[in-house]
């Protein structure tokens, strides 16, 4: 096996090693492959679907048991664990898919999505970084070769082939048809995810425009915060959309609105109020107007969101406030129980235009009841 130019991590941790590719040397075989994957995977534009076949295709042509496909946020400088493909997927498999990680948590895969470059790591490695030799073993994992995923100039992903057996080594055939079947996997990734860009864009917007006409011609406060409810999840394609307003004369937030996911018993009653003594981080959020995005595996999460993130099964939270007039209305909190995926900046904007038209439509529907209440007196 050709020597490979070994690298040291970005941040100074153990070597990586990076060989360069020669596709040149590609034989008519290896062609033959790359024009088979290709064909087969771009004859869907469903994600989903792509990904799946992505990993299983290039499980085969390169002749490895398992991969695992990985979109690239650089925005976020994380990764993605998009699909993965074994013969016979377990729990953990599927519980990984949507799981994200810090790029520089992954030394193994910098140089892969930040230059471009093929990238490998072996367990029996005594100079292999320790935070990927202890991922691999905990998978049970031997030998894995990290190759990008370009669509154009750009890297967009990368896919890592995996083999668990012992002294197993990756040879330049190996690496040069996982380079080049990587070539349309890119495409039809980059296709997939623009369409689902497409589609999610018209369907958010479509959203928006339903909940705006709702907004204006429902009164009742029960049906207004149903309506932003229902309006938050379309739009964001969230688990759970669940609404708080804000109780000033008890100092608390009280538990309004619910959509989504369903825990049965487990849920607390509409009605019930939280007292903000014991939920500063919402009490900070109603102070200012920032919208706030939490994460299950972020080390620096506030204690008392944790515990209430663990306690109702949430992995990811994008947490809007709700004002009117500079005052504060209420939150709108949208929920990931899934999985921890994170909010793109669309989201975020998509969710700031609703709740200002909700704050509205909210505080107007309070003042509606409190004029039915007084002309009971």
């Amino acid at each position: 096996m050709r020597e490979s130019r070994r690298q040291r991590g970005h941040d100074g941790s153990g070597p990586v090693a990076v060989f360069p590719v020669d596709v040149s040397a590609a034989t008519e075989e290896d062609y033959r492959l790359a024009c088979e994957v290709g064909a087969a995977i771009t004859s869907s534009l469903r994600v989903e679907e792509v990904l799946t076949e992505v990993a299983r295709r290039l499980a085969l042509a390169v002749g490895v048991r398992e991969t695992e496909v990985y979109e690239y946020d650089p925005a976020a400088g994380e990764v993605v664990a998009s699909a993965t493909w074994v013969p016979e997927m377990t729990a953990a498999d599927y519980a990984w898919i949507g799981t994200r990680a810090k790029l520089d948590e992954r030394p193994a895969l910098v140089p892969v999505l930040r230059e471009g470059r093929i990238t490998e790591v072996y367990a029996d490695d005594p100079a292999a970084d320790p935070r990927e030799r202890d991922l691999m073993l905990a998978w049970g994992e031997m030998a894995n070769l990290n190759v990008p995923l370009r669509a154009g100039e750009r890297v967009v992903g990368c896919i890592t082939f995996i083999d668990k057996t012992p002294g197993r080594r990756f040879g330049d055939a190996e690496r040069r048809r996982a380079a080049l079947v990587a070539v349309p996997a890119a495409v039809a990734l980059a296709n997939a995810r623009a369409f689902r860009a497409a589609e999610e864009q018209a369907r958010r917007v479509e959203s928006l425009l339903e909940a705006s006409r709702g907004l204006v011609s429902t009164i009742s406060y029960d049906g207004v915060l149903d309506l932003v409810c229902a309006a938050a999840l379309a739009a964001v394609d969230a688990d759970e959309a669940v609404i708080y307003e804000y109780d000033a004369a008890r100092d608390a937030i009280v538990y309004r609105a619910d959509r989504g996911v369903s825990r049965g018993e487990e849920d607390d009653p509409l009605g019930t109020a939280y007292p903000l003594d014991e939920y500063p981080s919402d009490r900070a959020l109603l102070a200012g107007d920032r919208i706030v995005e939490e994460r299950l595996s972020d080390p620096g999460l506030p204690p008392d969101v944790r515990q209430s993130m663990e306690q109702w099964g949430e992995k990811a939270c994008l947490n809007i406030p709700l004002r009117y007039r500079g005052e504060p209305v209420g939150i709108l909190v949208l929920t990931q129980v899934t999985s921890e995926r994170g909010f793109s900046p669309a989201d975020v904007e998509l969710a700031r235009g609703l709740g200002e038209q909700a704050a509205v439509a909210i505080r107007r529907a309070q003042l509606h009841r409190q004029r039915e209440a007084d002309s009971r007196r």
